[in-house]
């Protein structure tokens, strides 16, 4: 990852700056990203309640796409420098809004999971525009010759990467991310059933 190190480092300072900037935030700004939260889980619930089955399976597909989506926009967009820092900044904004919209903890167990592999991979596809976008603009502005045959293959090269780390992700966060959510819950539910009575 030597090639991105810079770009790597650049994309995790905008995600770092995003967390500190929202956890500041008034709750109302925050509550934005609840709300959104909510409006797209509320499918998935209904779905499931209907045809648990195909919808389990369904879901890291559905959740890979999205996730590799936004990762190719933050590639094909990179050349602007700002989409890659934007998508980033507002990654930052979502989870942390997200985590502080209620309980903390609950919260951070529906996150952490599949987050500790789905966020290095989001700010790996955006360090992989800002190289490609540095590139271009290097190049452009006759600053630097760079070869962007090169960069292309190496954008490619860490876009399967990517793909990788967020079908991992997508498996973690069907399977796994509810497993623990929920084992957390009854644990915590019979230590308070067992302290009241």
């Amino acid at each position: 990852m030597v090639e991105v190190r810079n770009e790597v480092i650049l994309a995790s300072l905008v995600f770092a700056i995003a967390v500190i900037v929202s956890a500041t935030l008034p709750p109302e700004v925050r509550d934005m990203a609840s709300i959104e939260v909510e409006r797209t889980v509320r499918p998935f619930e209904e779905a499931f309640s209907v045809k648990p089955f195909e919808t389990l399976i369904a879901l890291p597909v559905i959740i890979l796409y999205n996730n590799f989506r936004v990762a190719v926009i933050n590639i094909a967009l990179g050349p602007t420098i700002v989409v890659p820092i934007a998508i980033t900044a507002f990654n930052g904004f979502y989870i942390t809004s997200f985590v502080m919209s209620g309980n903390v903890i609950e919260n951070s167990l529906l996150i952490i999971p599949h987050g500790v592999v789905e966020i290095p991979a989001f700010i790996l596809s955006a360090a992989i525009g800002l190289k490609l976008g540095f590139a271009v603009i290097l190049r452009g502005l006759r600053l630097r010759d760079v070869s962007l045959a090169e960069v292309l293959a190496l954008c490619i090269r860490y876009l399967s990467i990517v793909l990788m780390l967020f079908a991992i992700a997508a498996l973690i966060e069907t399977f796994l991310t509810p497993s623990i959510y929920a084992a957390y819950k009854v644990l915590t539910s019979s230590s308070l059933g067992g302290s009241v009575g």
